[in-house]
């Protein structure tokens, strides 16, 4: 079983790996909530959900945009938006 954790600040849950069955699992893994969300509200195969605000923003990995290090940079997303107009944060 692969369990990587999540962080937690007060009400703020930072998604992780939990389990190698992603279809069964559920929150806070972040295959799951990823691959729930691309059925739900069909979010881009490049981003990758590490947190969901509840107010239909989700802070995501993008891997479509790269940092210097070729690390992803994490992208504030609400669904519904053309991608143009999702703000990237670091």
């Amino acid at each position: 079983m692969i369990e990587k954790g999540t962080i937690t600040f007060n009400s703020i849950e930072i998604y992780g790996v939990f389990r190698e069955d992603f279809e069964n699992s559920g929150v806070p893994d972040v295959v799951w909530v990823t691959l729930n969300e691309r059925e739900l509200v069909n979010i881009p195969t490049h981003l990758v959900v590490l947190y969901n605000t509840g107010m239909g923003e989700m802070y995501c990995l993008n891997y479509k945009d790269l940092n210097n290090n070729n690390e992803p940079k994490i992208t504030s997303y609400y669904p519904g938006f053309s991608e143009n107009t999702q703000t990237k944060l670091f």
